[in-house]
């Protein structure tokens, strides 16, 4: 990612696997910057973020030696049974029975997994890392899209959502028809921990982004994409 202008902590050692040292590791530079979730320059936030995710699919993955990723379509996260009834889980999972069309999919780019505000680093109003590539993996930027919308959705509201994914759809002509489904696929990823999820919260500046906060606008985002999905 360093190589292809991806902004990320600047690699500095690598220590292969080995008999005397059985635990590979790397070493990264530290990156002075925080997680912003109250941005003072809302357009100036979103825009960022929507470059850098747009850089991020731009990518050419098999030119990096990325080959050895996990493709999507092996093993869709859909798979992960929340273990609960709440939150309209079922209503979403008989949705997800109708697959997206795929005479409207997308070319396969590389994904962070995990493109959530807590793993942007900001400085000075300034987008300066991300973090946390151990979700990766290859497949429809949708997926991708769709967790930005939801994550984002609880830090700057829908309205800002709708922009920043029509500032995405500009820069990079990605087909959003079968979005929709994407948006119920990801809304399944929080429904078992969203009370873990609501605690990181407060240590990030937004006391505000409560648990029955969060509930409520997981079922409004859910609402609106079994809506759009039919």
């Amino acid at each position: 990612m360093h190589a292809a202008g991806i902004p990320v902590p600047t690699p500095r050692y690598l220590e292969p696997m080995s008999p005397e040292t059985p635990d590979a590791f790397y070493i990264l530079d530290y990156c002075d910057g925080r997680p912003e979730l109250a941005p003072s320059d809302l357009e100036g936030f979103i825009e960022q973020y929507v470059q850098r995710l747009a850089q991020l699919h731009r990518v050419d993955w098999r030119a990096a030696g990325l080959t050895f990723l996990r493709n999507l379509d092996d093993g869709r996260p859909d798979h992960r049974s929340p273990g609960t009834d709440r939150l309209r889980v079922h209503e979403i999972r008989h949705a997800l029975l109708r697959p997206p069309n795929p005479r409207r999919a997308n070319a396969d780019v590389l994904l962070h997994g995990d493109f959530w505000p807590g793993n942007l680093l900001w400085r000075d109003g300034t987008l300066v890392a991300i973090i946390d590539w151990e979700e990766s993996i290859i497949g429809e930027p949708l997926f991708d899209l769709a967790i930005c919308r939801l994550d984002l959705l609880w830090v700057v509201g829908m309205e800002a959502v709708d922009r920043f994914t029509e500032r995405y759809r500009s820069q990079t002509d990605v087909e959003l028809t079968n979005l929709p489904y994407w948006d119920l696929l990801v809304s399944l990823r929080p429904i078992k921990a969203i009370e873990q999820w609501a605690d990181a919260y407060p240590h990030m500046g937004r006391p505000d982004v409560t648990v029955q906060r969060m509930a409520a606008d997981h079922q409004a985002f859910v609402e609106r994409a079994l809506r759009r999905w039919g």
